[in-house]
């Protein structure tokens, strides 16, 4: 289906062999005196793993240094997934809370400047921040994204639909690019 520029592209589903769920929380790191975006993700990885060993997983870096991810395993209940991101959390405040680093996850930060930020460096951030330009740098938000597993697409594509059927703020056209890009397995949503 095209709708404007955007087009829909099957791709192969794998499925998974019972419902199950993910969830990645972004965190911004903030400095408690400033009130201003820190660029210590570099720092709180360091008190992580002296508190937790060398590699936990579960607390990952972002494309900018003021920010860390939350990452649950795959989960059967929505309760098991936020006992993880429980624990996570915990660990996260009392690695950060030394440095004079407080968290939040409020969506956008309220005065902060996006040219002071810095990237975190990896092949894939490279990428992104050169196909991106300027654009991709200023992306100063955070938010939670949720992966769900499904044993048949078609149960999946289902579901989708009906998650995204209450936004009611946007065009149809909109909303079918949201959802096929938010969870609908087996769809892609593509630019040209």
């Amino acid at each position: 289906m095209a709708c404007g520029w955007i087009e829909t592209v099957v791709v192969p589903f794998p499925g998974s062999p019972r419902p199950t769920l993910g969830v990645e929380w972004e965190i911004a790191l903030v400095d408690r005196v400033t009130r201003d975006l820190s660029n210590t993700a570099a720092e709180v990885f360091d008190a992580v793993a002296n508190l937790a060993g060398p590699e936990d997983p579960r607390i990952t870096k972002e494309l900018l240094r003021n920010t860390v991810e939350l990452v649950t395993g795959i989960h059967s209940t929505v309760g098991e997934a936020m006992d993880d991101l429980d624990e996570s959390l915990d660990l996260l405040r009392r690695a950060a809370n030394p440095l004079g680093v407080d968290l939040i996850c409020a969506g956008t930060h309220p005065f902060a400047q996006w040219s002071t930020q810095l990237v975190t460096r990896t092949p894939d951030y490279d990428e992104l921040i050169e196909r991106t330009q300027w654009w991709g740098r200023q992306m100063l938000i955070w938010g939670v994204h949720v992966h769900v597993g499904c044993p048949r697409r078609r149960r999946c594509s289902r579901s989708s639909t009906r998650c995204c059927s209450g936004t009611r703020t946007c065009s149809p056209c909109l909303r079918r690019h949201r959802c096929g890009r938010a969870s609908t397995p087996g769809t892609r949503v593509t630019a040209h």
